[in-house]
């Protein structure tokens, strides 16, 4: 749950910035980037239903949050490594990253609510808040990174330091490693 609140966060904070000021987008251009970025959301739901009734290799939880996070870590790798990102790049790369990291918070969520079932009646949803609480306040903690370590001469901002879009993607790589 740590892995998605900053995942999350530094996929959709950074999408606007990037959008505007290093790919100098129209804004109208960067709500539908971001709109787009964050479609994968409207069907979580599916992905639960794939990792319920598609089991790998018999297992329904463990292979789909090594996929969501393997691929998840693999194409922000990808755009780590990339010379140049263009706007479609971005937008093709953040979107399958979404859709990969979310299949691991299905699978995570799927896990959570049987493990919740075996916490004793008297605090029973403790396990759940906790992990809602740690994905909370970790996309709080990746929303600051952004705030100030993407707003520099590379991202088109105010510091006279700043990470540049692939330098924030090691940051997805670390935290997904």
């Amino acid at each position: 749950y740590a892995c998605v609140g900053v995942v999350s966060s530094l996929l959709t904070q950074a999408l606007l910035p990037y959008c505007l000021y290093v790919a100098h987008a129209e804004p109208n251009t960067c709500a539908t980037v971001s709109t787009f970025v964050n479609l994968p959301w409207g069907f979580k739901l599916v992905y639960g239903f794939i990792s319920d009734c598609v089991p790998i290799c018999g297992l329904h939880r463990k292979p789909y949050l090594a996929l969501g996070w393997g691929l998840t870590a693999l194409l922000a790798l990808l755009l780590a490594l990339a010379p140049r990102i263009s706007l479609p790049l971005a937008a093709s790369a953040f979107l399958a990253m979404t859709v990969a990291y979310l299949l691991a918070d299905c699978a995570a969520d799927a896990a959570l609510v049987r493990y919740s079932t075996a916490e004793p009646a008297a605090c029973r949803g403790t396990l759940l808040a906790t992990a809602y609480s740690i994905r909370f306040g970790c996309s709080v903690l990746a929303s600051a990174l952004v705030a100030f370590l993407f707003n520099g001469p590379p991202s088109g901002g105010d510091f006279g330091w700043g990470l540049s879009t692939q330098q924030l993607m090691w940051i997805v790589v670390l935290a997904v490693g």
